[in-house]
């Protein structure tokens, strides 16, 4: 959803980095929420539980449990807030990258198109040749060197036996 609002250009753009302000508002919240995922889990492991089986223990304990699940939740989806906040940037990068493949492929491709066709013309000849000749086999007259077919017993040329 807010990778379709930032192609469609809705939202207002901050002027030095091109980006909606969208975008920003989202890291800052995904910021906030990595600091305050990092407060609850320290929060969480360092917090003192009295010795199992003493009055208070399974409170405490529970405490303690939920203040790490809170701030792993909160950490969790910080990071993600995070990674989507960056999502222009990568969109810019990629561009920029797919830009400059192409242009330097551009020229090989190039070449590589144009040995193609020349490698492949005396072939397409060659074939075309065979084709209109009816693929008949030649050889050559004994006598005067003409080419006739490998089936003939005389040559067209001289009119001698082969």
């Amino acid at each position: 959803m807010l990778y379709s609002s930032y192609k469609s250009g809705v939202g207002m753009e901050n002027k030095k980095t091109k980006m909606p302000k969208v975008f920003l508002i989202l890291g800052l919240v995904s910021l906030i929420l990595l600091a305050v995922g990092v407060s609850l889990i320290i929060i969480g492991a360092i917090q003192k539980v009295p010795e199992m089986g003493e009055t208070g223990w399974f409170e405490a304990e529970t405490t303690k449990s939920n203040f790490i699940f809170g701030g792993s939740v909160c950490l969790g989806f910080g990071l993600v807030l995070l990674i989507s906040s960056f999502t222009p940037l990568f969109h810019k990068v990629s561009v920029k990258t797919t830009k400059y493949i192409m242009s330097e492929t551009k020229e090989d491709l190039t070449e590589i198109a144009d040995m193609s066709a020349d490698i492949a013309s005396p072939i397409i000849t060659k074939t075309v040749g065979a084709v209109k000749e009816e693929f008949r086999d030649t050889k050559y007259c004994k006598h005067c060197g003409a080419k006739i077919d490998e089936d003939s017993k005389y040559c067209s040329e001289c009119g001698k036996r082969q």
